[in-house]
């Protein structure tokens, strides 16, 4: 540990600092993970009697100031994408079996991060920054 670097007291497991991206200067990431929809209605009863969740869609939010002509500086929409920060439950538990729970849903490494938007920005006195989002389902590559 170098002077000066952060230090976690009683809290293994926790992230602090994000993970280096190549091409930006990361400033956030943020992976939301939603899914269809399915209610059971009973007739017979007149109400909802279960659910069913299916389909489960990562979406991926990210932003940093362009650092490089590589990487998330190059992505565009359709164009497959790659992230060093893994913000799945499975990253932060690593000593544990990888399970469908551990990745909230949508496998990781079982599925292509597909940009969907990005969006350039440099104003006056700043430095250019690049934002966009992504999507992801299991199985899709």
């Amino acid at each position: 540990m170098a002077q000066g670097d952060p230090i976690l007291i009683n809290l293994s497991g926790a992230a602090f600092l994000l993970t280096a991206e190549t091409g930006i200067i990361v400033e956030s990431e943020e992976r939301s993970i939603d899914s269809k929809l399915r209610e059971v209605f009973n007739a017979a009863t007149g109400y909802t009697v279960g659910y069913v969740f299916y389909d489960f869609t990562a979406h991926y939010n990210w932003s940093g100031i362009i650092n490089g002509t590589t990487g998330l500086a190059l992505v565009a929409p359709g164009v497959a994408m790659t992230t060093a920060n893994d913000l799945s439950v499975a990253a932060a538990l690593s000593g544990l079996t990888s399970t469908f729970q551990q990745y909230n849903g949508v496998h990781k490494s079982t599925g292509g991060i597909y940009t969907t938007n990005v969006n350039i920005r440099h104003s006056g006195e700043d430095l250019r920054t690049i934002s966009g989002t992504a999507i992801q389902r299991t199985g899709i590559t």
